[in-house]
Formats: C-alpha cells, structure tokens, sequence
C-alpha cells in the first residue's frame, strides 16, 4: 500500500527533515522506499517546496511503524508539527509526541 505523508503549512524545511528522519530508519529505509512526490503521489527530484513524501507500506514495513517513526520525529521538532498520511480518499493526521499511540493511528490509515 502507497501512502503519501505531508507537513502541513510546511515552506519545504520540515518535509526535507521528516525525509532524511525517515531515511535514517532502517526498516522505513529499507521497505518503506521514502521518496519526495509530486501532488498526484508520484515521485520526484526533491526541488524547493517538498510537499508530499511517498512511502510504501507492506510486508516489511507496518503503518504503525510509519506511525512511530512519525512521532519521534515530531517529538524531536521541539515544536509542534502536523504531520498528515494520506491513502486512496481517506487523511490520518499525525499531531501527537506520545508513542502509545502509534497503533491508534495505524489502525485509522489501515481502515481509510
């Protein structure tokens, strides 16, 4: 399953932070694939505005993976940050620090 991931009111900064975060996981890195997309979902050579990170979720990688890496990203911002996964129709937004809910959110993206 594609997912894309976007920073909202994001200039580009924290979009090119949450790629190179999530390109430092190793299991995101390895079987997630995340890549800088386009607003259609396709990829993309990372240019001035990164809006939208691809990113496939499947047999090596969990949404609540996902979901983790997310959150430790955003605790680290030192800010609140507002992190969406987009699938097919259906928008899960990413707005907490606390790692418990990891699965809440999973469970929200499996089901859009």
């Amino acid at each position: 399953m594609r997912v894309c991931v976007r920073v909202e009111d994001d200039s580009g900064d924290d979009s090119r932070s949450l790629l190179a975060w999530l390109r430092e996981e190793p299991r995101v890195r390895r079987y997630g694939e995340p890549a800088v997309a386009d607003g259609d979902g396709d990829p993309v050579h990372m240019g001035g505005g990164v809006e939208v990170l691809n990113v496939v979720l499947g047999a090596g990688l969990s949404a609540a993976q996902l979901a983790l890496s997310i959150i430790m990203w955003r605790a680290s911002r030192g800010r609140p940050v507002r992190v969406i996964i987009e699938h097919d129709d259906g928008q899960v937004p990413v707005d907490t620090d606390d790692p418990d809910d990891a699965e809440t959110i999973a469970a929200k993206i499996e089901s859009s």
